[in-house]
């Protein structure tokens, strides 16, 4: 018998695709819940619910600071100097009235400001004495015009942090507004000096304008003899110009005289024989030399040769005579012979003397010759060292255009001398002004020394230089900004306390057996736990600000029992939205804590976040708790905390309530019950 026959059919997925849709579709079953999906639809607006509370808040603080209330006294009873009345209270007043950078607030007295200064009606204070207009205007520094500044760290660092930006800013208006009165009141005009200063600089300056004075005589004749000088340049400019004009046009054919002498020489050498043929002439002359002196010498010889055949034909013609028959005619043709052996002798002879002639004009012309290759040559050497040292073609450019460019520059500089020609005439009517205005000057300051000295004669430079000086009083002083805003963030840690209780323990489930109890203890019960653990927080979370950071606390016991009063309102509201909602209470619980983050005032002001914010700032137990923070630990609001400590007290009773009414409690076994946190 099989065993599983009767069990429920559970279809295996057959890949992970599979097991993966079948997740899902577990996970989206949920969704049927319409708690769910609420709750979900709350977790998806959560983060830009934060984005648009906080971003809202803060969006342009310092562009609403006329919403930050502040106190303004002016007990300024003004000051006559002269023909001339100065209030600077009333200065200042109306001044706010037109651009009011904060929303100031008349009073009557110091003592009314400090009133609504320590109740919180205002952050700061301003207060101006009744004799401010006359010490500023003595102009002394040891009794300088001071106006206070009165802030209360404590009730709002940030708040602090401006109102001293606007008191130093506020005395330097002040001083400037200063300056103008004092001129006005010894010049007896509106003008507006750059600086006002004292007696000592005056007179000073009285040396110096009878030295400007004399300056500037020696500056008119300078100017003068410059303005003469300057003429005679610009002749010679002119003149000069007219010359560089000439020296380029000759520039420019120099130029090309060198660039045809260039091309003539080219000429010439291409023209000379070549050096091989001058060799090969000298070469023949010489042999034409040896050549003759041998034929010299062959003629001599054949002369020689002439007288003994000459001899011969002698002998022959005797020898001849003396033979018979034949010797008559053998005689007759030896004659003849000899006869022409005689013409042969006559022939050499003038041979010879025309071989000597011929010899003495070969030598004179292989002398020629020799001279004429060695000059045909040296001339090739030199005209090529001639054409080396001719400039080339682009140097040859670069002389016409030099030419040229010292042509325009010297225009440019006949230009430019008779601008500056211009400008020496400018200068000469220019001193000639300066000396009347140094005169000008110099009667002026005669008449502002006598009125400095009628007007401030008993002002010294310090007094004169900051009038007006800020005076600071800080009620409930806070050291540094971390300090300042230990009170907010203790807050939220608190408040974040709570929220992190119901991860950790079912605030809505009870056990079984306690269905039957009445509504008053089942809340108790469930309350008991949690607010033990809050106030261990609040204990935690004081001893961290006195002994981690080492604050010092005005009322440190107060301090504490405002911490508790905190964490038993935050943990009964919790518990409220938790026990009514359900887990989605934990989400109104944080939606609360982010628009608390935005209005309750923490970092800035929460006049500078808004209206919607202010509106709903008195009413948020986070505002509570950091006032009673502020008051108990630095002071701030005159130490008043115990209405912020009622108000937490109201609204821990009222969530209590709230919670024991409608609570909607989940009862489950005793042996089920357990934490809302997994361990294992």
């Amino acid at each position: 018998m099989n065993v599983n026959a009767d069990a429920p059919h559970k279809p295996v997925p057959p890949n992970a695709l599979g097991w993966w849709r079948l997740g899902v579709q577990a996970e989206l079953a949920l969704f049927r819940r319409p708690m769910l999906v609420l709750s979900a639809l709350a977790i998806v607006l959560v983060p830009s619910l934060y984005a648009v509370f906080y971003i809202s808040s803060f969006w342009d603080p310092y562009g609403h600071l006329d919403r930050l209330p502040a106190a303004l006294v002016n007990a300024d009873r003004g000051a006559t100097r002269g023909s001339r009345t100065v209030n600077l209270g009333k200065t200042v007043v109306e001044t706010f009235a037109q651009q009011p950078p904060f929303h100031f607030l008349s009073m009557p007295s110091a003592e009314d400001a400090e009133d609504a200064l320590r109740r919180g009606e205002v952050y700061f204070a301003v207060i101006i004495p009744p004799d401010f207009s006359e010490r500023a205007l003595a102009g002394r520094q040891a009794e300088p015009a001071n106006f206070t500044l009165r802030v209360a760290e404590g009730a709002n660092y940030t708040s602090a942090i401006l109102s001293k930006r606007f008191g130093s800013e506020l005395a330097h208006m002040l001083n400037e507004k200063l300056n103008r009165e004092r001129w006005a009141a010894v010049t007896g005009d509106a003008a507006e000096p750059t600086n006002v200063s004292v007696r000592a600089a005056v007179g000073r300056l009285r040396e110096g304008a009878q030295k400007v004075h004399e300056g500037a005589q020696r500056v008119q004749e300078g100017s003068e003899r410059l303005d003469d000088g300057l003429g005679q340049a610009a002749d010679g400019s002119r003149r000069l110009n007219d010359g560089t004009g000439q020296m380029s046009d000759a520039a420019v054919k120099l130029a090309d005289g060198m660039g045809k002498v260039a091309d003539g020489v080219q000429e010439m050498r291409d023209r000379l024989p070549p050096a091989e043929k001058l060799q090969e002439l000298a070469d023949g002359s010489k042999a034409a030399v040896a050549g003759e002196e041998k034929l010299e010498a062959g003629i001599g010889e054949l002369s020689a040769g002439e007288q003994r055949l000459d001899k011969g034909a002698l002998q022959l013609q005797h020898a001849a005579a003396k033979i018979s028959f034949l010797g008559g005619p053998l005689a007759a043709a030896v004659g003849q012979l000899e006869k022409g052996i005689a013409q042969l002798g006559t022939g050499l002879t003038q041979a010879g003397d025309g071989g000597r002639d011929l010899h003495d004009g070969l030598q004179k012309l292989d002398g020629g010759v020799q001279a004429l290759t060695s000059g045909l040559m040296e001339l090739e050497t030199n005209l090529q060292m001639m054409s080396e040292r001719l400039p080339s073609a682009e140097q040859r450019n670069q002389i016409t255009n030099g030419a040229v460019e010292l042509r325009v520059h010297g225009a440019e500089l006949t230009n430019g001398l008779s601008r500056l020609l211009d400008g020496s005439h400018q200068l000469a009517a220019g001193s000639k002004e300066l000396e009347a205005g140094s005169s000008e000057m110099a009667a002026g300051l005669d008449r502002l020394n006598a009125g400095f000295a009628e007007q401030l004669g008993d002002a010294d430079a310090g007094g004169l230089a900051a009038s007006v000086q800020l005076n600071i009083e800080r009620t409930a002083p806070v050291p540094n900004n971390g300090t300042g805003l230990g009170p907010y963030f203790s807050a939220l840690a608190l408040w974040l306390g709570g929220i992190m209780m119901t991860f950790v323990f079912y605030f809505r489930r009870i056990i079984e057996p306690m269905r039957a109890a009445p509504r008053p203890a089942q809340w108790l019960a469930k309350f008991t736990v949690p607010m033990g653990l809050g106030l261990l927080q609040a204990t935690v979370v004081v001893a961290v600000l006195r002994l981690g950071f080492g604050i010092t606390f005005v009322q440190p016991w107060f301090t504490w029992l405002a911490a508790v009063l905190g964490s038993f309102a935050f943990v009964a509201l919790v518990q409220l939205f938790v026990v009514v909602l359900g887990d989605a209470g934990r989400l109104l619980a944080v939606v609360l804590l982010i628009l608390q983050l935005a209005a309750a005032g923490g970092i800035y002001p929460v006049e500078l976040s808004g209206p919607f914010y202010m509106a709903i700032h008195p009413y948020l137990p986070l505002t509570a708790l950091v006032k009673a923070f502020r008051a108990t630990m630095f002071g701030a609001f005159d130490g008043a905390w115990t209405m912020p400590a009622l108000q937490l007290a109201l609204t821990g009773c009222g969530a209590a309530a709230l919670a024991i009414c409608l609570a909607r409690w989940k009862y489950v076994p005793r042996e089920t019950y357990g934490p809302a946190v997994e361990f294992s």
